[in-house]
């Protein structure tokens, strides 16, 4: 894969980070309106939705880039991202599974306490599973950002600094929302470190070049006058004198 292609894959990542940023921002918005108009609902599901492709679209580009430079560090954020996101979502069901059974137990068979200690139990499962999506969340974009800064002579300096910047928010904002109530600043840096990752749209209009190595030309020689000889005797002679001086032979 050639250099462009790369550049390429890395503009066309930036891009989707573009737009999950501005989806999350309507997620968000629309996750707020739904509470007192319920058929947005639907709306907010199907725009969770379109983020969860456009963002496995996204890894797919990683990808491409990571097989181009056989480069472990990206395989690996992109495998903790995908491994985060499977666990958080089986975390998640769990967890609000076992809520809503906990409520129901609580509420129609409070003596059923088996069944509580059983519901309760799925719950600090779900937390604990979490708890891991978030460990890997932070460990794959801790590697995206380790990518970046070791091979900041591939990007203009801008766009570099710009993306490390923007996967360092990224993990910031994973330990954040285990805090629960700083989930709303976990949001925002989010979405700042996605308009930060987006400068890698700009790749393509940016090629990194890359200077010739500087070569030292060493001053040609002068060449040195050919040394004469008497072709009798083999003695070294001047050239100017008709005999020479040590066999007497005429030159």
């Amino acid at each position: 894969m050639s250099k462009k292609d790369i550049n390429s894959n890395f503009a066309e990542f930036g891009s989707k980070m573009q737009t999950l940023g501005i989806l999350a921002i309507l997620l968000f918005v629309f996750g707020i309106i739904s509470n007192f108009v319920a058929y947005l609902g639907i709306v907010n599901l199907i725009l969770w939705i379109i983020s969860l492709i456009i963002f496995f679209s996204a890894l797919g580009e990683i990808k491409e880039v990571a097989y181009a430079l056989n480069n472990r560090t990206l395989h690996e954020f992109r495998s903790k991202i995908i491994y985060s996101l499977i666990i958080f979502f089986i975390g998640y069901f769990f967890l609000i599974g076992g809520l809503i059974g906990l409520a129901a137990v609580i509420i129609y068979a409070p003596e059923a306490v088996g069944g509580i200690i059983a519901l309760a139990g799925v719950i600090i499962i779900a937390i604990i599973l979490i708890i891991i999506s978030v460990i890997f969340e932070y460990q794959g974009w801790s590697r995206f950002q380790t990518f970046i800064n070791n091979n900041m002579n591939m990007f203009p300096a801008n766009i570099g600094n710009d993306a490390s910047s923007g996967a360092s928010l990224m993990k910031i904002a994973a330990i954040l929302k285990l805090t629960i109530i700083l989930i709303f600043i976990a949001f925002i840096l989010n979405v700042i470190g996605y308009f930060k990752l987006s400068s890698l749209k700009n790749m393509m209009g940016k090629p990194t070049t890359t200077s010739a190595p500087t070569t030292s030309t060493a001053p040609a020689k002068t060449p040195e006058p050919a040394r004469k000889f008497c072709p009798n005797c083999g003695s070294p002679v001047t050239g100017d004198e008709k005999f020479c001086s040590s066999c007497g032979a005429e030159l």
